[in-house]
């Protein structure tokens, strides 16, 4: 059974994926929530609270899907590319909170001290240390370079990603499928070189 919490949380980032953050109302978010004004602000006391606790809905998620991917994973090559593929269906599956994500989070928060800020910071770490562990594996286990610094590609996996995704969702090009292109391409440039 959905809590009021959780029917504002999906009825916001309906609106905002809709309408975008800045011309969606709080009366609007919970008329669609099937809520009082005064009940949204009890849980929530302000509307970017209510995109922040998007955000942190989605994230913790995407999180768990990476940590699931990982923990199935064979070696340390096949838990990179379970986390190249769950991302990419991820990101399909959950288009919509997803765009709200990228399109309306506030760009103030990179230049803040607000607690919103250190949330986005500790699941994005998160995200990137889901990447960095698969990459310590595949080094340990062969099946990735040793050479490779894992710290700088971690974050090159996660920008790779992260930009193949603002393209598809706002538009900026008309990507054809690259699901696998996606794999592939990082399955070569992380695999020792044959006969190393």
């Amino acid at each position: 059974m959905t809590t009021r919490k959780e029917a504002i949380v999906v009825a916001a980032a309906e609106l905002f994926a809709e309408k975008g953050f800045s011309e969606t109302t709080t009366a609007e978010v919970a008329e669609q929530a099937g809520v009082a004004h005064g009940t949204l602000f009890y849980h929530f006391k302000t509307k970017e609270n209510i995109l922040l606790e998007v955000f942190e809905s989605i994230m913790a998620r995407y999180q768990a899907g990476m940590e699931a991917a990982v923990a199935n994973a064979g070696s340390g090559m096949a838990a990179i590319e379970a986390l190249l593929r769950f991302q990419l269906a991820f990101v399909e599956e959950n288009r919509q909170e997803y765009l709200v994500v990228l399109r309306d989070f506030p760009s103030y928060l990179a230049n803040s001290d607000s607690p919103q800020k250190a949330v986005v910071q500790r699941r994005l770490a998160g995200v990137v240390g889901v990447i960095r562990q698969a990459l310590e594996r595949g080094r340990q286990d062969g099946t990735i370079r040793g050479d490779l610094p894992v710290e700088e590609t971690a974050h090159i996996l996660r920008g790779l990603v992260y930009g193949l995704t603002r393209h598809k969702l706002l538009g900026f090009l008309a990507l054809p499928p690259l699901g696998e292109a996606v794999v592939d391409f990082c399955r070569q440039a992380l695999q020792p070189a044959a006969g190393a």
